[in-house]
């Protein structure tokens, strides 16, 4: 206490000779040992409940088999280049809209909790890219795509600054009040329950922000219901319950759950393709 909490590697505090105040009783510099459990403890201060197991660096709170479901086909084509090629992405950065919504995140604060980040690892890649000292948090209801992440940043020495931690959105660990920063990509779009679900998850993370605090969030919407409909039909095939029951955009939504809307941007429009799953196929083929 009384001195300001930073996150540089080693190399970045000796180029920016930032070693004063800054550490214990060596003279001021962190080891990698010491910021790991500074992170931990950083952590656990936001903590409401226990987790139920901590392994190699992993916080565990639920079951481990929540949220989507991910086989061996899938771990196979992670650790075959996917999690490589998803760290090493760009694209975000080469969105106008996504590229701004980054520069605020890391100009903003100086860590995040990303939510549901999934195989995409949500937006702590393009973070990092923009600030390699940044501290990120990636968060999933499912523990395998949490392991094969941190095995992968730990075996190319990526993992600086990242914690890890399984539990749900819609059942947070965090005391009330208590985060300054969630993040998300397409993480509560992918929340289950429907329109249920979608506010349920909205609400818990508006009880856990800190005041004052932000939710830095890239989600989904559907734009032509219609056609998906006819989709369905000419498929042969009972709609889904997210295209059947009455939809509220995610701008009321969180002013709904007493956000105030900051900014808003659309990010892009896209077309349903073959390559998304089988109501793309299905929407290629009618």
């Amino acid at each position: 206490e009384g001195f300001e909490l930073t996150f540089v590697t080693p190399e970045e505090a000796r180029r920016k000779n930032r070693y004063e105040n800054h550490g214990p009783e060596n003279g001021g510099i962190w080891n990698e040992r010491e910021c790991i459990i500074l992170e931990m403890l950083i952590f656990e201060k936001k903590l409401a409940k226990e987790p139920t197991e901590i392994k190699d660096g992993i916080y565990y709170f639920d079951s481990h088999n929540h949220g989507d479901f991910f086989d061996e086909a899938d771990t196979a084509e992670w650790d075959n280049g996917r999690l490589a090629s998803n760290w090493k992405k760009h694209k975000l950065l080469e969105n106008s809209a996504t590229k701004s919504l980054i520069e605020t995140i890391v100009a903003n604060g100086k860590e995040i909790i990303d939510l549901a980040c999934g195989p995409g690892m949500g937006l702590i890649p393009s973070v990092k890219q923009l600030d390699p000292a940044f501290h990120c948090t990636a968060t999933d209801a499912n523990a395998m795509v949490l392991e094969h992440w941190k095995a992968y940043l730990d075996r190319n020495h990526f993992g600086y600054g990242i914690g890890f931690a399984q539990f749900s959105v819609l059942d947070m660990p965090f005391k009330d009040n208590s985060v300054p920063a969630f993040t998300g990509y397409i993480g509560l779009s992918s929340t289950r329950g429907g329109e249920a679900g979608y506010d349920a998850a909205v609400k818990e993370v508006y009880r856990c922000l800190a005041p004052g605090g932000y939710l830095y969030a890239v989600e989904s919407e559907w734009m032509d219901i219609p056609a998906i409909l006819q989709v369905f039909e000419r498929w042969g095939q009972e709609p889904w319950t997210c295209f059947t029951e009455e939809r509220m955009s995610w701008h009321d939504r969180f002013v709904a759950a007493g956000f105030e809307i900051v900014s808003e941007e659309v990010v892009q429009n896209r077309i349903f393709t073959e390559k998304d799953n089988e109501l793309g196929e299905a929407s290629v083929r009618f």
